[in-house]
């Protein structure tokens, strides 16, 4: 994997197209920097061992009711979306919380806008010289650096 692909963010909470405080919990729907999709973001803020869990537009139907018979697949995310969380994910009100969560945003998920064009505009070229060997590199600089 190139260093460019590894150092890239996934995702800018800063611009995201909305937020939605739950309580101890929040939601922000935001975009996928990678391909522009939309994507759900939950974060647990102010807990320290917490880390954020994401569905992404291109996964939202399996935790929609109306195209999925089976909750498997919605519950097992959502226990594992409350351990990540710091929730306790063998309690089984926080996994039908999540799933809540999800299934009320899936809607405003479904219906964001395109992502705009300067999230990810580029800002500059950098010209990476190898001094051995003379060769020159050139690559676009997103403002994700």
């Amino acid at each position: 994997m190139s260093l460019e692909k590894r150092h890239r963010p996934a995702l800018d909470l800063r611009m995201s197209h909305s937020i939605h405080q739950l309580g101890d919990l929040a939601a922000f729907l935001t975009w996928w920097l990678e391909d522009g999709e939309p994507a759900m973001v939950l974060m647990a803020p102010g807990t320290r061992h917490a880390r954020p869990c994401v569905v992404h537009l291109n996964n939202a139907h399996q935790w929609a009711e109306e195209t999925n018979d089976d909750d498997s697949y919605a519950e097992r995310m959502a226990a594992e979306f409350c351990a990540d969380l710091g929730l306790n994910p063998l309690q089984r009100s926080n996994v039908y919380r999540i799933m809540s969560i999800v299934r009320d945003l899936l809607g405003d998920l479904t219906q964001m806008p395109p992502m705009p064009p300067w999230l990810n505009q580029k800002v500059g070229d950098l010209l990476v010289t190898d001094n051995t060997t003379g060769s020159v590199t050139h690559k676009e600089v997103s403002d994700h650096v």
